[in-house]
């Protein structure tokens, strides 16, 4: 294919600026128009992602950890990785920078408060309607964030759902050399508990500082008033303290949003989490944009092919969910399992997106094998996972654009 003219971008969050950077680092010549509803870009909003400390996106970030820590009724598991660090950016700091850079560059031109209403094609190029006015492009890269929902019953999806605070308190109170992805053991209502899967993630900004996340995976949205009262309640061991920030936000999680092919019609490409970078069974999604960006933007301009999900990642994602779906009491055991006995190069491999062969093997076998094999029977053999079951009195208590405004982590 030829390297097109022009480039319309839709979107200018984290997956559109990605795309637009990774362009012009590639050497594209031509135009890049960046469309986006929004003008201002400085909302609270993280992302976390593991990767080695050479990280070439560790320059956005503004804290990193070596080791995370999941905990459930029985145990309490720290692990860590040779070479690798979890790695905190606000975006804020990276629109800043990655934008900042883009306005200095001639190709690129900027239309933000623009809410694109159609793209039309034809004869081979598309014409993006906004507020009155037009704009040609021989290609569009759709960035735009487009909330999904199940579509049938028999599509195996979840809902991860999340209100989260940034704290401050007078006397150190966090262990700021390990970030909690999963804390199953906290004291939420029975209420909440029969709904999903909750958990407590925090991240330790310093000792005296850290975003404190209720989460649950569940069959449906909770209502973000709801998970703001049982935060509220876990917060009392806390105080006293300040309260410096606040998210909320709602994931859709399911394997059929990597089933898409690229691109979706000639020239006419899709980016970011509604292209599939949101990882089904996990919610994570930044390092996904990114390397799915500089893919685009070789694709473009060097004609190299689009690599396609993995399958089998896909499927074991699936059956993850399905895990969750129909068994959320076996999970903490499972995940508890999963980060004590499999490596940990091998496991951050496997949960960002690139993993070995042999890395599907340790990920197997650190893993507890009955809820899987359960789990598996009833997806090979057609019977579909109950809707999420409630932990027995003997179980443990128990990361993305929203109605409001949801985010990848």
């Amino acid at each position: 294919m030829s390297s097109p003219k022009s480039i319309a971008i839709l979107g200018a969050g984290c997956a559109g600026t990605a795309v637009a950077r990774e362009l012009l680092q590639h050497g594209f010549e031509g135009k890049i128009d960046l469309f986006d509803s929004r003008e201002d870009f400085s909302t609270p909003q993280r992302w976390c992602f593991w990767d080695r400390s050479s990280s070439p996106y560790a320059q956005w970030a503004t804290h990193h950890w070596p080791s995370w820590i999941l905990q459930d009724e029985h145990q309490r598991v720290e692990a860590t990785a040779t070479d690798y660090q979890y790695f905190h950016v606000p975006a804020s700091a990276y629109f800043q920078q990655e934008h900042t850079k883009l306005r200095k560059d001639d190709r690129v031109h900027f239309h933000l408060g623009t809410s694109v209403n159609q793209v039309t094609t034809s004869q081979g190029s598309y014409t993006v309607e906004a507020q009155d006015q037009t704009w040609e492009a021989d290609c569009v890269l759709d960035a735009r964030h487009q909330p999904q929902h199940p579509t049938n019953q028999r599509e195996i999806s979840l809902y991860q759902n999340f209100v989260g605070v940034v704290v401050e308190t007078p006397q150190p109170r966090f262990n700021q050399e390990a970030v909690t992805l999963m804390d199953f053991h906290v004291p939420v209502s029975p209420s909440l508990k029969s709904i999903g899967l909750p958990f407590l993630y925090i991240l330790p900004y310093s000792p005296t500082k850290a975003l404190l996340e209720l989460t649950i995976f569940s069959p449906k949205k909770v209502p973000f008033s709801e998970l703001r009262t049982e935060l509220e309640q876990l917060l009392t061991t806390y105080r006293p303290l300040n309260t410096l920030e606040e998210e909320e936000g709602s994931l859709w999680l399911s394997p059929n949003t990597r089933q898409q092919s690229q691109p979706v019609q000639p020239g006419y490409y899709l980016a970011g989490a509604s292209s599939g970078c949101l990882r089904p069974a996990s919610g994570y999604a930044f390092l996904s944009i990114q390397r799915q960006a500089k893919e685009l933007a070789q694709h473009l301009v060097n004609g190299a092919e689009l690599p396609k999900w993995s399958t089998t990642l896909n499927s074991l994602d699936r059956l993850l969910l399905e895990l969750i779906a129909s068994q959320p009491h076996e999970l903490p055991a499972c995940f508890t399992q999963l980060f004590k006995h499999c490596p940990g190069p091998a496991l951050i491999r496997f949960m960002t997106d690139c993993p070995r062969a042999m890395d599907y093997a340790r990920v197997i076998a650190a893993l507890p094998k009955r809820p899987f094999l359960r789990t598996g029977w009833q997806h090979y053999f057609g019977k579909q996972p109950e809707p999420s079951a409630k932990p027995s009195e003997a179980s443990p208590h128990s990361h993305r654009l929203t109605e409001h405004y949801e985010f990848p982590r």
